[in-house]
């Protein structure tokens, strides 16, 4: 079936439903990319978030500053230095098992 075929049958524009395909036929996905805006990674690695994990289950009431203050006396690296606590509280928040304060 084409895709002016596929535009057709489902009343969706050409160029959608081209660029669906392509996105499909590049990454095996069919969901939209990223859009706009600076492609930012978290500077938290795995390893910070599993010591973060570790202190929250033996302190559950621990605040995200808290959290930032354990984060920078565990690694004296400088690997946390500067790590904001919207990046901590965004690293957690996702996981059930987390509720922030």
């Amino acid at each position: 079936m084409s895709i002016a075929t596929v535009a057709n049958k489902y009343d969706f524009p050409y160029s959608t439903t081209f660029g669906i395909w392509k996105r499909y036929e590049e990454t095996d996905l069919v969901e939209p990319g990223h859009r706009g805006g600076p492609m930012r990674h978290s500077r938290l690695q795995d390893r910070h978030i599993q010591h973060l994990m570790s202190v929250l289950k033996r302190r559950l009431g621990a605040t995200l500053f808290e959290l930032q203050e354990e984060l920078n006396r565990h690694f004296d690296d400088g690997s946390t230095n500067g790590i904001s606590l919207s990046s901590i509280g965004r690293a957690l928040k996702d996981r059930p098992e987390v509720m922030l304060k």
